[in-house]
């Protein structure tokens, strides 16, 4: 039986089977709302969008536009650093004389280092983009790329895992949520038993591990199966000294075997021994789960009187109401095949009727 759960809350929002159903490999069975989810992914792939567009211009460097119009205004700007070295050379040798004021001249001053100042702002810009986007720069931005791309990979995996999925032909056996409800992560939507690959697992005593081994059927209810390759668990159990053994079933499709139903593995052993033939009847249960049966001896004082002993016996093989024990009966022996529960060691009976 299996599990099925989500690995992230949220609210379901829909289920596909019911309890009975019958599912193939890799049908969706359940699935959650993930409307936040396709919002924030829709947020991460237009930022990612706008990261990489200035990736490949810090990559690409600027457009020739941007570059001549920088080179223009570098051009321009000398121009104007002409215009004012001219206007300083004339505000200095007229200045002495007093013709123009002291400001006046102050003004072309500055105005003349201002122009050369604007000018090397102006080359070191053009400069820049002649020389393209920095390294550190580029690595920033792929970093910064690399970091979207990671949060969207992390993103896909939580919507990938909103959906369950049958991971294998199976029976619903247990739905326990209904669509709308607000579920934990990890907490069981549905319970699943795989369809197509059925076991059955005996508890085998050391010994017969071999006999199990080559077991060729499985009795469940009155159906007899064929079995698979046969799996023993390397394991005995500290309690009962047994090992267990997994019997893959091999059954038609049209045949219902639940799981927990009770299964019977029928196992051979070759005995050789001296047996007495006896009907089931005849059996007394005697104490620690041993048996016996009853003999009749004839009594010494009157032929037709015999009593009653009891003789332990070994059974080692039944066969419909029969049964095959080793005992020490003696040959000839008067066993009391019917109403055993009426006699007790000791007693002395009269013979109603004798089956040889």
């Amino acid at each position: 039986m299996t599990a099925l759960s989500f690995e992230f809350g949220g609210r379901l929002e829909s289920v596909a089977i019911d309890e009975g159903s019958v599912v193939q490999s890799g049908s969706v069975v359940a699935r959650l709302d993930t409307s936040i989810l396709e919002a924030e992914k829709a947020v991460l792939l237009s930022r990612r969008a706008a990261e990489s567009a200035v990736l490949d211009r810090l990559r690409k460097g600027e457009r020739k536009e941007i570059i001549a119009a920088a080179l223009a205004k570098v051009r321009r700007l000398e121009s104007e650093v002409k215009l004012a070295a001219s206007d300083r050379k004339r505000a200095e040798k007229v200045v002495a004389g007093g013709s123009i004021s002291r400001s006046a001249y102050d003004q072309a001053v500055a105005l003349h280092e201002s122009a050369g100042f604007a000018l090397e702002e102006a080359r070191q810009r053009l400069d820049e983009l002649k020389a393209g986007s920095r390294e550190e720069d580029i690595s920033a931005q792929v970093s910064r790329v690399a970091s979207t791309d990671a949060e969207l990979k992390l993103l896909d995996v939580r919507l990938s895992k909103s959906t369950l999925v049958s991971p294998f032909d199976a029976i619903c056996v247990g739905r326990f949520h209904d669509e709308g409800d607000a579920l934990l992560p990890g907490e069981v939507v549905l319970e699943l038993n795989e369809s197509d690959a059925l076991q059955a697992r005996f508890a085998v005593p050391a010994p017969q591990l071999p006999t199990a081994s080559q077991a060729s059927c499985v009795h469940v209810g009155n159906q007899r199966y064929a079995t698979g390759d046969i799996v023993q668990v390397p394991r005995v159990d500290g309690r009962s000294r047994t090992v267990d053994v997994v019997i893959p079933l091999k059954t038609a499709p049209q045949e219902r075997v639940l799981p927990g139903m009770v299964c019977t593995l029928d196992l051979e052993k070759r005995v050789e021994a001296d047996c007495v033939e006896l009907p089931l009847s005849a059996l007394v249960a005697s104490i620690r789960g041993l048996w016996s049966c009853y003999r009749l001896h004839e009594s010494d004082s009157d032929p037709e009187i015999y009593d009653v002993e009891k003789f332990d016996v070994t059974p080692i093989h039944t066969d419909g109401d029969r049964v095959y024990v080793v005992s020490a009966l003696p040959d000839q022996s008067l066993v009391v095949n019917d109403g055993v529960h009426k006699l007790s060691p000791g007693m002395r009976v009269r013979l109603a009727k004798m089956h040889r």
